[in-house]
């Protein structure tokens, strides 16, 4: 009986261990100013994102959150989704969220949505997003970014930790009956 009780812990506690992060958040990402967009919640750490959107911040050419979306070439400097956990100033390639990859760069995506990681450091921090540009009059569009997106892996290993539990329940049940 005690076994039983002890084994039961044990799975609740892997159970609770497995648990997603569930503290996703949405941030609207405007084109038209350096800090398009911030998070209310404080991240550190690796965090997943999920970028969807298109716009134009160089005349009529469209960009995404990574590429030029006509020639699918990689934006490096002003014109990609910007990242800080400071307030984004204009003119800051240096802040272009592919500094901050914690996971391979994403291929292109003819839907411009992009599942990825970025290391935040280690400092709890609201998170601020914007397009690295300087001349925001002309631009147009919008990033839509989930932040902490559940890993399928980590969804898996909830529903099996919980499955185990309940077998166990189940069957310490039926002994005592």
């Amino acid at each position: 009986m005690k076994s039983r009780v002890i084994w039961i812990g044990l799975m609740a506690a892997a159970a609770s261990l497995a648990v997603p992060a569930l503290a996703i958040e949405n941030v609207a990402v405007a084109f038209n100013t350096p800090n398009g967009g911030q998070t209310t919640g404080l991240y550190s750490g690796v965090v997943t994102l999920r970028v969807s959107g298109t716009g134009f911040s160089l005349g009529p050419r469209i960009n995404d959150a990574f590429y030029d979306v006509a020639s699918q070439s990689l934006n490096t400097g002003y014109y990609a989704l910007g990242f800080d956990t400071v307030p984004l100033v204009p003119f800051s390639p240096g802040r272009n969220v592919q500094n901050f990859l914690a996971s391979p760069l994403p291929a292109f995506s003819a839907s411009s949505i992009y599942n990825f990681k970025i290391n935040v450091g280690p400092t709890p921090s609201i998170l601020y997003f914007g397009v690295m540009d300087g001349v925001f009059s002309d631009n147009g569009g919008r990033f839509d970014i989930t932040v902490g997106v559940p890993e399928p892996a980590s969804w898996a290993m909830l529903i099996a930790g919980f499955g185990l539990v309940g077998a166990s329940m189940r069957r310490r049940r039926l002994v005592q009956a």
